[in-house]
């Protein structure tokens, strides 16, 4: 068995601890936000490189190449999923971290801040009620015309 070379990477150490969250919107958020865009370059040169020297398929067509930091990790992400799913995980370095301050801690990455929610959905509900009541403001115009034409309907029949 050929020993496999160490990389000290602690974004790569901790997204291949957890493959199994790859998919997950909120584990990803979380995880660019913890680390910096450089991290995640870094990253992705990593596995650019391993991808080349395990001569894997063309790179360019898999990446998105977005500017933003989760954009960016989102592609460091599929390139990793990609080498999964050819089943080349065990041929990768193996990642290690040097810094476990630079490891976010498991149990905060799915925290929801509730402030946060509590004002978007308070600001949904502003506006639902500021276009409901339009709504019935318009209803209400369009329904007093209408009695006023019924009510002159009703003079000239009479």
């Amino acid at each position: 068995m050929a020993a496999r070379k160490v990389v000290v990477s602690e974004i790569l150490y901790f997204l291949t601890n957890n493959i199994n969250l790859l998919e997950n919107e909120v584990y990803i958020c979380n995880t660019a936000d913890f680390y910096t865009n450089d991290d995640i370059v870094a990253a992705s040169k990593i596995l650019k490189s391993e991808f080349v020297n395990l001569k894997c398929e063309k790179i360019e067509k898999l990446l998105t190449n977005g500017t933003q930091k989760k954009d960016k990790l989102v592609d460091c992400i599929e390139l990793l999923k990609n080498m999964v799913a050819a089943n080349m995980l065990d041929k990768l370095p193996l990642f290690v971290s040097s810094n476990m301050s630079k490891i976010p801690n498991f149990e905060k990455c799915f925290q929801i801040n509730f402030e946060i929610l509590k004002n978007e959905v308070r600001d949904m509900l502003n506006k639902q009620h500021v276009n409901i009541s339009a709504f019935i403001e318009k209803c209400s115009e369009e329904f007093a015309a209408l009695k006023g034409k019924t009510n002159y309907v009703e003079c000239n029949l009479k």
